[in-house]
């Protein structure tokens, strides 16, 4: 019955209709007990991309900035995850509206480079203590 949110992570689209990580987009972590984003964005090419201190394209800030809602955002994950306890670990995709959070879908193979490519530091032994299990 107990859920831990491992990391979290905003997708950031530049010039693009989605927010992918995988298509060119950029990701930076966000500190799971704050909401605040800890680290500037990178795209997924991992050693190969620069550090992007803010957007590319609207030129605010991604470092520091914090999620609206951020209490909503980690009780709905919380709700969501308990449904199917046999799924040890899931990417939740969840959007923040100007009047509500809600869970887009939860992703048991989940991109596991978005909360490790912006931070530069790996989380397999953080991931092995579930999954072993």
């Amino acid at each position: 019955n107990e859920v831990d949110i491992i990391s979290a992570a905003i997708r950031i689209s530049v010039d693009s209709n989605t927010d992918n990580f995988s298509t060119g987009n950029l990701a930076a972590t966000i500190d799971v007990c704050t909401g605040i984003v800890i680290s500037n964005a990178k795209k997924r090419m991992a050693a190969c991309s620069p550090d992007f201190e803010k957007h590319p394209v609207t030129n605010e800030k991604i470092k520091a900035f914090k999620i609206p809602k951020w209490e909503e955002v980690t009780s709905i994950v919380n709700e969501a995850a308990r449904i199917i306890p046999e799924v040890k670990t899931v990417g939740w995709d969840v959007a923040v509206l100007e009047n509500k959070v809600v869970v887009i879908e939860g992703n048991p193979k989940w991109n596991k480079g978005v909360p490790q490519i912006p931070m530069d530091k790996g989380i397999k032994a953080d991931l092995l203590k579930y999954i072993s299990s």
